[in-house]
């Protein structure tokens, strides 16, 4: 096409342009045609099928254009291109997917098919066109074109480079120029008329573009070749080494230090070297016996079997392969492997000679220096990505760099480092001799001691120092200091940074007092739920005392009694005064139970756990017993149950007890909690069904069915399981997620609402464990789980 032009000579001033735009041309179509052939060899992302399609757009029509003469079509050829151009370029916008099938590769060529067709209907039928000179002038509709195309030109480029920013592409970034320079190229065209010297500056900046875009995929091309060259070379080299070695297994079978055997066909071993045999861990007699099948490694079989019946089958005269094989002591061994076979004048194999390489340690070097490389490679791309950003993220945690030369005591920093200071970083850092001036007094002597040892002996420091800026600001830095030592041990260099952690020593503080209130807050709640259960336990005191009250108003009037008829002696008034006392006793010990119950906990204790549950359902046992409720508490694991005292019966003793670590008199609240509200529950179901039967004239004896409330415990290796279930009907499903939230009651004004959370905060905050409820058959079920504590 571009000796077509030269040679058909349609206008005279025109040859430098003609060249331009046939170089561009040309230019076009070979980079789309290469952007292909990477695109489908996978050195290309697939989306940059556009950039191929609008390359071949626009080499097509510039062909067409530099072939034209100056007219309406000669100036609709050169703009038909940009606009085509252009239009391909901006495809980038669209996802992925129309991109991702393979056969988004046939886009080019349906373009510039499309580019041919328009290209020669403009010459064929130039009548139809609008003018788009006037006296050497473009005409509207031309630069409108041009602009439009321009824009859309830089919107392309804008894009491109937006992913050269996420996947770091250079052809993205190439095609970003491209897309500039055609985009001002565009703009520019509006300025100029035909052949002035702005018509020859758009000029420039077009064939700037292909110059940079052929520049960058020649550059490229020369890389892959220089690549391919030496992996021909090393590959040449490798085969040249498997003759060699080939050479030298029929030469110096015996004395190699490799392991050498002849096999048949059937696999087994013919004759094996003693370094083969050193390599197995099997004397000779035993490995001739056997076949090499029999050692290899299971999934390294089926490849070697593969390869050796391609031998057998006359498809190969021998291989080489990395395998494994298991040694007599069970221990594998990796080798390299090379075979090659003697064949009879049939053509059958005859015996086969193998060659083993132990490489079980290079493997192991291979596996550490590829991790090593890895890492390296990830360390420098990591460096590079973020080398630019080092300011900005210094400035953002507050982290300064430096460095001191002990000789001339002077120190060099980071920008940062004047932020952290306070000091202006277009004068030199301050001398060492000025630092005492920002150090805080009382730290000045720990930092001056340090950087002496850290001159002096080379001893690196990290101290936690406070600095005073200029404008009377106090901050709060780590500093830390690293000496560079020569080959003699002399320090030659002190490099360190500092870290400026005063807002993280606020937000500490802050979060220190922040929970240091959340866990004053929570002890009060727990205090608050405690003194709300007070009317409970002054109930439950109240009928523990009526029993020994009643006990000891008999007794007293016993006493007068005996009096009256003679029969007050020492000995009768001695035993009535052991019973009075054992009541009373009974009665203190009661108050006592009720005074460490309400104690605020310290701290964490181991307790037995079925202890601390029967002492809370005593509280209650009266209570409950008269609202007809029976109370149970069983073991649920291996152990012996002891029946408790005669007045508690179904209350049972656990050999062995259970221990747990945390706060017995918090746990015994949560307890209480739970057993009250098993109490209501069934109080309220009796209430319900009293209330329907009468309404209903119906037989009300289901009313006084009585309660019941079953205390089970259990364990697993570390848990132990505490399950408190009732028929007092359940909860509802509606409300059952939310029962654990603060001041939810299902109690109406006589709940606080805040029973079950402390009770959650408790077992699960507190004391580590986890509690949590279901219904059952009959009614509720409250799970609590705990850690056991080993003794």
């Amino acid at each position: 096409m571009l000796v077509l032009s030269f040679s058909l000579g349609y206008y005279r001033n025109d040859l430098l342009h003609t060249f331009i735009e046939s170089v561009g041309a040309v230019s076009a179509l070979l980079l789309s045609f290469v952007i292909i052939l990477m695109i489908k060899i996978r050195l290309e992302p697939p989306r940059h099928i556009w950039s191929a399609s609008a390359l071949a757009g626009m080499g097509i029509l510039n062909c067409l254009h530099a072939a034209s003469s100056p007219g309406v079509v000669y100036v609709w050829l050169h703009t038909l291109a940009n606009l085509i151009g252009s239009l391909g370029f901006i495809m980038v916008l669209l996802p992925k997917r129309y991109t991702a099938h393979q056969s988004a590769v046939a886009i080019p060529l349906c373009v510039g098919v499309l580019s041919s067709v328009l290209g020669l209907s403009v010459n064929i039928f130039p009548h139809i066109l609008s003018l788009s000179l006037q006296q050497n002038h473009f005409s509207g509709i031309v630069r409108s074109i041009n602009i439009l195309s321009g824009i859309l030109f830089l919107a392309a480029a804008f894009r491109l480079y937006a992913f050269y920013k996420i996947d770091k592409i250079p052809t993205d970034l190439i095609f970003t120029y491209f897309c500039a320079l055609f985009s001002v190229s565009g703009l520019l065209f509006s300025l100029s008329t035909m052949m002035d010297g702005m018509w020859w500056f758009w000029h420039a900046f077009k064939i700037s573009a292909f110059i940079v875009l052929l520049g960058y995929f020649v550059a490229i091309f020369y890389k892959n070749t220089k690549r391919l060259t030496i992996e021909i070379a090393e590959r040449k080299t490798a085969e040249k080494t498997l003759l060699d070695n080939k050479e030298r297994l029929r030469t110096a079978f015996e004395f190699s230090t490799l392991g050498i055997a002849i096999i048949s066909p059937e696999k087994g071993w013919l004759r094996v070297n003693d370094e083969l045999c050193t390599m197995m861990g099997y004397a000779r007699e035993k490995l001739t016996r056997m076949t090499w099948a029999e050692i290899t490694q299971p999934d390294d079989l089926a490849s070697d079997l593969a390869q050796f019946n391609r031998v057998l089958d006359g498809e190969l005269d021998g291989y080489s392969l990395d395998t494994r094989f298991v040694r007599k002591d069970g221990t594998v061994v990796y080798t390299t492997l090379w075979l090659n076979c003697k064949r009879g004048n049939d053509g059958k194999v005859d015996y086969l000679i193998v060659m083993l390489q132990d490489i079980t340690g290079r493997k192991k070097m291979e596996e550490a220096l590829r991790v090593e490389i890895a890492s390296r490679r990830a360390a420098e791309v990591l460096l590079e990505e973020k080398e630019l950003d080092v300011i900005e993220a210094q400035n953002k945690a507050h982290f300064g760099t430096w460095t001191y030369d002990p000789v001339s005591r002077q120190p060099a920093w980071s920008l940062e480092m004047f932020n952290i200071w306070g000091l202006d970083p277009k004068l030199d850092p301050p001398h060492y001799t000025e630092h005492k001036k920002y150090i805080h007094p009382d730290d000045y002597l720990r930092f001056d001691a340090a950087l002496r040892e850290a001159v002096e002996l080379g001893k690196p420091y990290e101290l936690e120092l406070r600095i005073c800026r200029p404008d009377n600001t106090e901050r709060i830095i780590v500093t830390i200091c690293e000496p560079i030592l020569d080959a003699a041990g002399k320090v030659v260099k002190l490099r360190g940074s500092i870290h400026d952690i005063t807002e993280r020593k606020k937000a500490e503080d802050e979060l220190r007092n922040e929970h240091d209130k959340r866990m004053m807050q929570e002890q009060m709640l727990i205090q608050q739920s405690k003194m709300a259960a007070m009317g409970e336990m002054i109930s439950a005191i109240a009928h523990q005392w009526r029993q020994p009250l009643n006990a000891i108003a008999m007794l007293t009037m016993d006493l007068e009694d005996a009096y009256e008829f003679g029969d007050l002696d020492k000995k009768y008034l001695s035993e009535s005064v052991e019973k009075t006392m054992v009541q009373v006793n009974h009665m203190s010990d009661t108050i006592e139970d009720f005074m460490n119950f309400f104690k605020p906990a310290k701290e964490k204790i181991p307790f037995k756990i079925n202890t601390a549950a029967k002492e809370v359902i005593y509280m209650l046992y009266d209570q409950l017993t008269k609202a007809q409720i029976k109370v149970a508490l069983e073991c649920n694991y291996d152990a012996v149950q002891n029946q408790d005292k005669s007045r508690y019966p179904g209350i049972h003793t656990c050999e062995p007890e259970i221990t747990v670590f945390g706060y017995p008199n918090e746990f015994k609240q949560v307890l209480l909690n739970l057993l009250v509200n098993a109490r209501d529950a069934i109080l309220n179901k009796k209430r319900y069904t009293e209330s329907a039967s009468i309404s209903a004239s119906i037989n009300t004896s289901i009313a006084g069915e009585t309660g019941e409330i079953l205390i089970g415990l259990s364990k697993t290796d570390h848990t132990v399981i505490l399950e408190i279930k009732d028929n007092g009907g359940g909860i509802p499903a509606a409300i059952i997620d939310n029962i654990f939230e603060p001041y939810f009651t299902t109690k109406g004004g006589a709940g606080t609402g805040i029973g079950l959370h402390m009770s959650k905060i408790i077992i699960e905050q507190n004391m580590g464990g986890r509690i949590s409820a279901s219904n059952g058959a009959k009614g509720a079920v409250f799970t609590i789980e705990l850690p056991v504590k080993e003794i």
